[in-house]
């Protein structure tokens, strides 16, 4: 009896399906020929490691992570960096810096 994994490996190796629902379809297809249960089927579509395809968009926003930056990104990290380093005095009583 074949894996999920080798089942899924093989659909998306012979480009078998395109969509999750396909994939789902082929995955049944498959399973069934190699004497799966209904119940181990459903077990395998349910458990959160099943390779379901991914939203292209999603992809590519995640790819993005933080290479874009907003004018109001760019004055907060100005703000932020401006006295970075620099010893103020005690975490209570802040010293006054004297220009």
């Amino acid at each position: 009896m074949k894996t999920a994994n080798e089942i899924t490996q093989h659909i998306i190796d012979n480009a078998l399906a395109s969509t999750n629902e396909e994939l789902e379809n082929q995955f049944e297809f498959f399973a069934g020929e190699d004497d799966w249960t209904d119940k181990q089927i459903a077990d395998a579509l349910k458990s959160p490691w099943f390779p379901w395809f991914k939203n292209p968009a999603a992809v590519a926003l995640g790819k993005l992570g933080g290479s874009r930056n907003t004018p109001a990104q760019n004055e907060a990290r100005k703000a932020n960096a401006q006295f970075a380093g620099r010893p103020k005095g005690s975490k209570n009583k802040p010293k006054k810096i004297s220009k």
